[in-house]
C-alpha cells in the first residue's frame, strides 16, 4: 500500500537496500514484510476480511461506550488511565524499537529515539488536556446557565504511515483517548505489527478490553 520504489533514494544516505521499497507485498490473504537489511521475511500478518473487520469495529465501539459511561463525569479518571497507558508504552520501549528497525530499516538508535520522543509527546498532550477539554462556561442569560462541553465522537479510525510509525500514531491516539473515544488502529502494511504493540500496552492499563483495537486489512476493506 505504501510503496515508493520510483523515488530513487540513494542507498548510502538512507543506509538500507533499495529493495526496501518493493519487497513489502501482499501474498494471498496475508501481508508479507521483509527485513530491509537482510531481505529475509520479517513477519507475515493475516488480513481481516470485511466481515471480520466489522466485528472488530463493533467490539471497539462497545468498548468506547463502556469507557465513556465509566469516565464521562471525570476527565481526571481518563487522564489517570492514559497516564498508566503511557507507562505501558514505555515498558515496551525495546519491542517498539526492534520492530521499527526490522520492519522498515530505521537504525536502532534512531528507533529508540523515536520511542523517547513519542513518550514525551504523549506526556505533553496529557498535560494540555486539562485546559483543552475543560468545560467552557458562557456568559449566563436570565434563568439560563450555558456551558460548552466536549464529548467524544465514538470510535476513531487511525491510519498511520510507516516512516514515523510511533510519532504519527501517538498524535491521534492520546488526544482521542483523553476525549473519551476508542481507537480502531490500522498501521501501514510496511509496519503492521506496531499496531499490535500499541494494543499490547493497553492491556497494562485500566482501559476496557478492545478500547484500542488493531486491524490488518487491505485497501478495499479500509475504504468500505
Amino acid at each position: 500500500m505504501y510503496t515508493c520504489k520510483r523515488l530513487g533514494y540513494p542507498r548510502v544516505a538512507l543506509g538500507f537496500s533499495p529493495r526496501f521499497f518493493s519487497s513489502q507485498r501482499s501474498k494471498g490473504k496475508t501481508i508479507v514484510v521483509d527485513n530491509p537489511y537482510t531481505g529475509a521475511v520479517h513477519c507475515e500478518v493475516p488480513l481481516s476480511p470485511l466481515s471480520e473487520s466489522l466485528k472488530l469495529l463493533t467490539s471497539c465501539s462497545n468498548a468506547q461506550k463502556q469507557y465513556w459511561n465509566e469516565t464521562q463525569k471525570s476527565l481526571e479518571s481518563r487522564q489517570a488511565m492514559v497516564k498508566k497507558y503511557i507507562k505501558g508504552l514505555k515498558e515496551l520501549e525495546k519491542e517498539f524499537a526492534t520492530e521499527i528497525t526490522e520492519s522498515m530499516g530505521k537504525p536502532l538508535r534512531q528507533s529508540l529515539g523515536e520511542v523517547n520522543t513519542m513518550l514525551q509527546r504523549a506526556e505533553a498532550v496529557l498535560e494540555m488536556s486539562t485546559s483543552a477539554l475543560a468545560d467552557e462556561v458562557l456568559v449566563p442569560m436570565p434563568n439560563i446557565n450555558r456551558t460548552i462541553r466536549k464529548e467524544p465522537v465514538g470510535t476513531v479510525f487511525v491510519i498511520a504511515p510507516w516512516n514515523y510509525p510511533l510519532l504519527c500514531s501517538i498524535n491521534s491516539i492520546i488526544p482521542a483517548l483523553l476525549a473519551g473515544n476508542s481507537i480502531l488502529f490500522k498501521m501501514s502494511s510496511r509496519t503492521p505489527r506496531i499496531a499490535d504493540l500499541f494494543a499490547k500496552a493497553a492491556q497494562k492499563s485500566d482501559f476496557p478490553k478492545n478500547l484500542i483495537t488493531p486491524i490488518h486489512c487491505d485497501h478495499e476493506v479500509t475504504t468500505a
